[in-house]
């Protein structure tokens, strides 16, 4: 894991992974970084970024039956200020379109930005550790960890 990395952006359509991060420099400076990648993600990685749609009822204030059927495409990290935050990105299927409904949460602060503001709009414990986890999985990612290729082997007489 590169120290001054940060994950800005993380997305998976389960094909591709594209990773948007940021490298700080020692004077100052930040390099911006993409990677777009074919290699399969771990099975740690597809939990993480799937495990933001338990989020969806709550973040978006619908019954939790409504989110069911979500698919969870992506998250986004913010870091304003020394504060962390992030939202993410759900695609939900529509029985009369060609489409699904997209789903961008809005970005939610771990907290305040200045004193007195609203505590409520914050992420929870829950939302701030299933968000680093996506963080986390990225950075294993960039850092080389794929899932397991499949070796094609050639069994003689068979």
């Amino acid at each position: 894991m590169t120290q001054n990395r940060r994950i800005k952006k993380v997305r998976y359509d389960g094909a591709k992974v594209v990773i948007h991060y940021e490298v700080e420099r020692n004077d100052d400076a930040i390099d911006e970084y993409t990677l777009s990648c074919v290699d399969a993600p771990t099975q740690a990685f597809r939990d993480a970024i799937a495990a933001l749609g338990n989020l969806i009822a709550n973040w978006t204030d619908v019954p939790a039956s409504w989110a069911e059927g979500c698919e969870i495409r992506g998250a986004f990290f913010l870091h304003k200020r020394g504060i962390f935050g992030g939202g993410f990105t759900a695609l939900k299927p529509l029985c009369n379109c060609n489409s699904p409904l997209v789903l961008n949460m809005p970005h939610k602060p771990s907290e305040p930005y200045s004193d007195g503001g609203d505590e409520s709009v914050c992420l929870t414990s829950i939302e701030s550790e299933l968000l680093c986890a996506v963080c986390a999985q990225a950075e294993l990612y960039l850092d080389g960890e794929r899932a397991q290729m499949a070796l094609a082997l050639a069994l003689d007489g068979e």
